[in-house]
């Protein structure tokens, strides 16, 4: 068919809808991705070996966490998306240097523990930037979210706010930080909608609930095997930020 006949077509499409069928696409309710439950599906492919987690399906998982589940829940994430980013930034800048061995987290880990970048840890903390601070503050953030939708889960409590935020924080975050960062989390905390914009990450409560357990199973186990690796290599630091 012609040019001439691709735009006849649409018009004379239109004209034979009837209005009350046009009136039923407008009003359609958009469709809501199930994003939890794609992102813990990536987040499942990182698990490498027994004991090993896949460093490139583990950066994916985070990125599309960021671009896909923290964006859909609402500006007040941006701050959370910031640090998925610079953690990500910290972890590719050595991984970019051998990819193919890279691809290993353990690999990448001992690596920096060889080169002795990592040598005035007892001291100072780890170097930083590193890939092993990178994946420590990944890891923390990301367990910050399991703790978080754990008494959704387990059916102790409701739609988080404030209380539940600042909870979550301190199991997970708040020990690393100092007073600035602690202040900063506070505030940000009183400022986010309640419910923290879950329900727009499934189409429905039981979708939800289902989606958030998938991904808290999913990503627990990947971080398990993080935290494990970090501590087998005396990496685990537990230096306070400002």
């Amino acid at each position: 068919m012609g040019e001439h006949g691709r735009r006849d077509l649409a018009p004379a499409q239109a004209s034979r809808t009837s209005p009350r069928a046009r009136n039923r696409t407008e009003g359609a309710v958009p469709l809501v991705e199930r994003v939890l439950r794609t992102n813990a599906a990536t987040f499942s492919g990182a698990l490498l070996g027994e004991d090993d987690v896949d460093l490139a399906e583990f950066m994916r998982g985070c990125r599309e966490f960021r671009d896909t589940i923290l964006a859909k829940m609402g500006s007040f994430t941006t701050p959370a998306a910031k640090q998925v980013s610079d953690n990500l930034a910290k972890i590719e800048t050595i991984y970019a240097l051998q990819p193919e061995r890279f691809r290993s987290m353990r690999a990448i880990l001992e690596e920096e523990v060889t080169s002795q970048m990592h040598s005035r840890m007892r001291a100072s903390g780890l170097a930083d930037p590193s890939a092993a601070m990178g994946l420590l503050w990944a890891r923390r953030g990301l367990q910050y979210w399991i703790v978080l939708f754990r008494p959704l889960l387990d059916g102790t409590g409701g739609p988080p706010g404030y209380h539940e935020a600042m909870a979550a924080y301190e199991q997970t975050i708040g020990p690393y930080n100092g007073w600035v960062m602690r202040n900063m989390v506070s505030m940000t905390a009183r400022v986010t909608p309640a419910g923290h914009g879950l329900m727009g990450l499934a189409p429905s409560n039981e979708e939800l609930l289902e989606d958030m357990r998938k991904w808290t199973e999913a990503v627990g186990s990947v971080l398990a095997r993080g935290r494990r690796l970090h501590e087998v290599l005396d990496l685990e630091d537990q230096t306070k930020t400002l």
